[in-house]
């Protein structure tokens, strides 16, 4: 079934419609705008993604992080409902199964994100870790690690609590 007709999945918090958009001051508001145009194509450069039919904006930091939620009309047996992380780290889409706050949806994405690290670091190979869009060398996987453990420490606990 194809459309573009639901409401918010049951469980979902800490979000606001893509409109409603705000950060604490005009410029932050233009970056955090920015953040989220920038998750939707990132969505729409995949060819599973026939079109976005909401967007909702979880929070984030401007330059930084910025978590948004979408609903898509998707190509064959894709999941309607996905989380997307963009900003200044690799950016990524997750399924809505388990993340169903900002929160929850950073802690996803730190996990995947460390899979990644630590497959690089031990040189293993990347076959079951989330695909990144970098070179799988051991500077990138450095930067990453940093990029993470500062979302961890600075950006989880500042997002709204899960319900």
């Amino acid at each position: 079934m194809t459309g573009c007709f639901a409401a918010l999945p049951p469980g979902v918090t800490g979000v606001v419609p893509a409109a409603e958009i705000g950060g604490d001051d005009p410029e932050e508001t233009e970056l955090l705008k920015q953040l989220h145009a920038r998750a939707e194509r990132f969505l729409r450069s995949f060819a599973w993604c026939r079109s976005v039919c909401a967007g909702y904006f979880g929070g984030g930091v401007g330059r930084v992080v910025g978590l948004s939620l979408f609903l898509i009309d998707p190509v064959g047996h894709t999941d309607r409902w996905l989380w997307v992380v963009v900003g200044d780290l690799p950016s990524a889409y997750l399924v809505i199964d388990e993340p169903k706050s900002p929160r929850t949806a950073l802690e996803v994405y730190c996990r995947q994100m460390s899979d990644w690290i630590a497959a690089v670091l031990a040189g293993a190979g990347l076959e079951g870790v989330y695909p990144v869009a970098a070179p799988p060398e051991r500077e990138y996987a450095e930067m990453l690690r940093t990029r993470v453990e500062f979302l961890r420490r600075r950006i989880g606990p500042w997002l709204e609590q899960p319900a």
